[in-house]
């Protein structure tokens, strides 16, 4: 059973940090921080730091991933690369790009992130701008233990279109609509299955095998697309 606890204490940087210690990963929150603090550590921690950032008006997120976090972590963005290859589809994989825009002053270092609709815009680019180029077309959230309210509304205004959550037994698929996220079954990359039922299904526990899981993960999505391919060719007929 995972242990959680909350803490408040002055904080190094800002008016107080609040600290969640699990088992699954640990986080904590700095409040009153301001940007120029935020890109100052994110300059001194650097790029090989195994701890991720967000940042909202203030509040600093820091968090450090363990294994089943990682784990799941991995194996959802495998999953999409199957999709990718499956719709016939390219894209160019962000990882945990750091998202983030000083005119709103929001920023998030996501589980993971790719670029789809708009591979093409940035296949080239050796840095990503959001103050530029579009945000990822998909995003990526493994929060096992904790709540993830405040990354959504990050990602919400930093406009990525599709989110994807995962909370350690079901997976929710977020759509961007008038500024909010809409949970849906389906996703709008890769519409026309059930695909929160499919991929919660090949999360579980027991299916720990990378290859093995892929493969009949593949197999899955093709069967599900030629029964989609068939519904449309009766509803033409």
């Amino acid at each position: 059973m995972t242990k959680t606890t909350v803490q408040e204490a002055p904080a190094p940087y800002g008016k107080a940090v609040t600290e969640f210690c699990t088992l699954d990963d640990q986080r904590v929150v700095l409040h009153g921080v301001s940007w120029s603090t935020y890109k100052a550590l994110l300059n001194d921690l650097g790029d090989s730091r195994a701890c991720r950032l967000a940042f909202d008006s203030g509040d600093l997120e820091i968090m450090s991933p363990h294994f089943k976090h990682g784990r799941s972590e991995f194996t959802l963005g495998q999953m999409v690369v199957v999709l990718v290859e499956e719709f016939g589809l390219d894209c160019v994989p962000g990882a945990s790009l750091t998202c983030e825009r000083e005119d709103i002053e929001k920023a998030i270092e996501p589980d993971g992130c790719f670029y789809i609709q708009h591979a093409n815009d940035v296949a080239d680019c050796e840095k990503i701008d959001l103050a530029i180029h579009p945000p990822p077309d998909l995003m990526i959230e493994v929060d096992i233990s904790t709540n993830s309210s405040r990354k959504l509304a990050i990602c919400a205004a930093l406009g990525v279109p599709e989110h994807w959550l995962y909370n350690g037994s079901a997976l929710e698929i977020r759509l961007l609509k008038s500024g909010r996220y809409i949970v849906s079954e389906e996703s709008a990359v890769f519409p026309g299955i059930p695909l929160s039922k499919i991929i919660a299904e090949f999360l579980k526990p027991r299916r720990r095998l990378l290859l093995a899981n892929s493969h009949d993960f593949r197999l899955r999505i093709r069967e599900e697309m030629r029964a989609l391919s068939a519904g449309k060719k009766k509803r033409r007929i």
